[in-house]
């Protein structure tokens, strides 16, 4: 799986365990329900986007890339 999919599944992991939907993710950002999910199907994320999403569920762009890279390594060590 490429790095950018990771990274997208584990924002979407962190979302769920935060309870927060997308309708409710796109409130606190000011867009569109629809907006929101375009980001997400399409991955096209800005720094600024993906910073500010990570701000809302209360983390970090750099958490995030941790916690992805550590699942990241559990399916592979599932694998094996």
């Amino acid at each position: 799986m490429s790095q950018s999919v990771t990274l997208v599944e584990t924002l979407k992991r962190c979302l769920k365990a935060k309870g927060l939907s997308y309708r409710e993710l796109a409130r606190q950002m000011e867009l569109s329900e629809a907006s929101v999910k375009r980001v997400f199907a399409e991955r096209t994320f800005t720094l600024d986007r993906l910073e500010q999403i990570c701000g809302i569920i209360g983390s970090d762009c750099f958490e995030l890339a941790r916690l992805s890279r550590a699942e990241s390594a559990e399916e592979v060590a599932q694998l094996s």
